[in-house]
């Protein structure tokens, strides 16, 4: 039996872009344009035009949520914050 593999998505990047272009007032970075690109191709085909331009703009909704998330400095010795409740067989 034979196995291949169909690549998740192709990207060229081109240096015109230099890393973020405009869209009307907002500034759309690379990676951005990167993870829209991920989620068309693996569900393009699934969505209609509508659905993904839904999909595009949500997508541009996370760049404030990111750059917040690595504004903050966090070393190794920094735990994932969980809870451990002990189940008891109550």
């Amino acid at each position: 039996m034979e196995y291949s593999r169909k690549p998740v998505f192709n990207v060229v990047i081109l240096p015109q872009l230099g890393g973020a272009r405009l869209d009307g007032d907002n500034k759309i970075s690379l990676e951005q344009e990167l993870l829209f690109a991920v989620v068309k191709e693996r569900y393009g085909s699934l969505l209609s035009d509508e659905q993904l331009d839904e999909v595009r703009q949500s997508v541009l909704g996370l760049r404030g949520f990111t750059q917040a998330l690595r504004s903050i400095p966090l070393t190794n010795d920094i735990e994932p914050f969980s809870t451990f409740r002990p189940y008891r067989g109550d």
